[in-house]
C-alpha cells in the first residue's frame, strides 16, 4: 500500500513525497527477513518498471547485506572482491552506454569509485571499466574519462572493442584536451588497424576535419576523397567539406564534441 500510495503521488509530481514514502517502503522491505536474492530480484523488478530511485535504494540494501556477510567470514578480501564485483554490476545498470543514455549517471560514478576502493582494478570486467570511462565522457568529466579509456588500454591490450577506444580517445584529444596531433594519431590507427570498421570512416572523416582546420587542404581533401562516394550522411557532409575547399569558402565546421 504504501508503494502504492508513492506512485500515485510521484504521478502528481509530489517527487519529494514519494521519495520518503519510497524510503518507508524500502526499510520495511529491508527490514522483512528478505533473503539476498531477493533484495537483487526486487531491485532489478523496480528497474525494470522505471522507478530508478527505488531500485537504487533496494540495490544499496543489497550490497549492504552482503558487507553484513563479511563480517562473519574470513577471507575478507576475497569477499570484498565479489561484493566490489557486485557493486560494478549495479553500476552499469544506471551508466550511459554507447546506445542507452544512462538512468542515472552521477549514482552509477558514486557505485564505480565504491567498487574500486574496495577491490581496485580487479572489481572490474574490460566491458565494465570501458562503460564506466564512457559515462564519465558523458557527464563531461573528460580528462577522468580520458584516464579511464588509457587504463583500459593498459590493462587490456587485447580488448575486443580496441577502435572503440582509439575513436573516444581522439574525440577527446580533439575537442576536449585542444591536442590536435595526439587525436589524429587515435584516428590513424583506426585508419590502418581497422580498415573495415565503421569507424575507420569516422575517423578519415575526423582527420579531414582535423587538417582542413589546420589548413592543410591537401591532406584534408586525401582524407575526405577516401568516403566522399558513400552513400551515407557521412559522404554527404565529405561533400560539404570538399566544395568548402575547393570554392575557398569559410570552414563552416565548428570543432565540437558530438
Amino acid at each position: 500500500r504504501v508503494k502504492a500510495f508513492a506512485d500515485e503521488i510521484s504521478s502528481l509530481e509530489d517527487k519529494n513525497l514519494a521519495r520518503r514514502l519510497y524510503e518507508v517502503y524500502v526499510a520495511k522491505l529491508s527490514g522483512s527477513g528478505l533473503s539476498k536474492e531477493d533484495l537483487k530480484a526486487g531491485a532489478q523488478q523496480f528497474l525494470s518498471e522505471g522507478n530508478a530511485y527505488l531500485a537504487k535504494s533496494l540495490f544499496d540494501v543489497y550490497l549492504n547485506s552482503l558487507s553484513q556477510d563479511n563480517e562473519s567470514q574470513d577471507n575478507e578480501s576475497q569477499d570484498n572482491e565479489l561484493k566490489a564485483r557486485e557493486t560494478v554490476a549495479v553500476a552499469d545498470r544506471f551508466a550511459n552506454g554507447d546506445a542507452t543514455e544512462g538512468l542515472d549517471p552521477v549514482f552509477a560514478e558514486e557505485m564505480y569509485k565504491k567498487a574500486y576502493d574496495m577491490a581496485g582494478i580487479a572489481a572490474f570486467k574490460s566491458d565494465s571499466s570501458y562503460r564506466r570511462a564512457f559515462n564519465l565522457e558523458r557527464m563531461k568529466e573528460f580528462n577522468a574519462a580520458y584516464d579511464g579509456y588509457n587504463d583500459l588500454l593498459s590493462n587490456s591490450p587485447d580488448y575486443a572493442r580496441k577502435q572503440n577506444i582509439y575513436f573516444r580517445m581522439g574525440v577527446i584529444a580533439a575537442y576536449a584536451k585542444k591536442d590536435t596531433d595526439k587525436a589524429s594519431e587515435y584516428f590513424l590507427k583506426i585508419k590502418d588497424a581497422f580498415p573495415e570498421d565503421v569507424l575507420a570512416a569516422c575517423s578519415l572523416y575526423q582527420l579531414g576535419l582535423l587538417s582542413q582546420f589546420k589548413k592543410d587542404f591537401e591532406k584534408a581533401k586525401e582524407y575526405y576523397s577516401a568516403i566522399a562516394a558513400d552513400k551515407s550522411e557521412l559522404g554527404l557532409l565529405a561533400q560539404e567539406r570538399l566544395k568548402e575547399i575547393e570554392e575557398t569558402r569559410e570552414f563552416k565546421y565548428g570543432l565540437k564534441l558530438f
